[in-house]
């Protein structure tokens, strides 16, 4: 019986997904795994095949960055969430086989680098039921919801316009000299786009922001530590919050959320957790999830935690 997925995203990591597959299929061929591979063509298609195969597999793995861990994660979640209660059937859990430009869930889930490791882990077969995020939005002049699920982490604002000029770099870059040059060109053409935040427990961040981070993960964009005490086991969202800055103060504000010590920032920077929050901007703004890009005119959101839904191998 074959009892292992293993989802695969050859574009991952621009062109790094390609390679670890040829090193998947030697791992492979000297364990005792019954697995089978399918290799995606198109965005979403790791999504629908999660969701269609959730309930025949033991396990259902994702081979490539954090786009494609959110699209198997989110496949194997709608699975569980759209089933009858109560389930007649297992589900298969989660795992990660790392392939990515930023491989940030990955660091506050213990998963290594290297391919070989992070097979042995897979192997082995420890489970944790993890929590993952579900974000629903609207964009300007569009009364369409959007939805997604999400695993690691949403920005909008800043963070999310160096999503979006990372994805048009076509150099070879990856992880964080990627998201250093993406953030350099955002620099140039710097908002601050006026938002309203409320969250569930009353509390609410008005005015212009640089930046709204929502965790699950602790770090996002290859290196950055918006939310350094995520723990994605906890059943709670973190929250980010940076009020207006400048060209020169947000050089300041970089290496310390590099280092995760921006909450030491001053009043500009408010860090707080809570199970949903709800998003409200004037100023249509830039965001993404798990490093997918949402939208570049998103004027009004709702994000909640969904509490340990899905078991993943770590």
């Amino acid at each position: 019986m074959t009892t292992h997925l293993f989802i695969c995203n050859p574009s991952s990591g621009r062109g790094l997904g390609e390679r670890k597959i040829a090193e998947l299929k030697d791992l492979l061929a000297g364990s005792d795994i019954r697995g089978e591979l399918h290799i995606t063509g198109k965005g979403g298609e790791g999504r629908e095949i999660a969701r269609r195969e959730a309930t025949n597999y033991k396990v259902i793995a994702s081979l490539g960055g954090d786009g494609t861990i959110q699209e198997v994660a989110g496949g194997l979640a709608e699975a569980r969430l759209n089933a009858p209660v109560p389930h007649t059937c297992e589900f298969a859990s989660l795992g990660i086989l790392p392939a990515g430009t930023g491989n940030d869930l990955t660091k506050a889930i213990g998963i290594p680098h290297d391919l070989s490791r992070a097979f042995a882990l897979l192997m082995a077969g420890n489970r944790r039921d993890m929590d993952l995020g579900r974000i629903r939005w609207h964009v300007a002049d569009d009364e369409i919801l959007r939805e997604r699920i999400f695993a690691n982490n949403v920005g909008l604002g800043f963070e999310g316009q160096v999503g979006w000029a990372a994805s048009r770099i076509k150099l070879p870059l990856r992880g964080m000299p990627l998201y250093m040059l993406a953030l350099l060109r955002v620099l140039v053409k710097l908002t601050n786009p006026d938002l309203r935040v409320v969250l569930f427990n009353g509390h609410e961040l008005t005015g212009p922001a640089l930046l709204l981070s929502i965790g699950i993960g602790r770090c996002s964009g290859g290196g950055f530590y918006l939310n350094p005490d995520a723990d994605p086991f906890d059943g709670l969202l973190d929250i980010c919050h940076v009020k207006k800055l400048g060209r020169l103060q947000v050089l300041r504000f970089l290496p310390h959320a590099m280092r995760g010590t921006h909450g030491r920032f001053g009043r500009r920077v408010t860090m707080r957790r809570d199970t949903l929050l709800d998003l409200y901007s004037d100023t249509p703004c830039h965001g993404h999830a798990d490093g997918e890009l949402l939208g570049d005119r998103i004027t009004e959101a709702r994000v909640v935690i969904l509490p340990g839904i899905l078991p993943v191998i770590c």
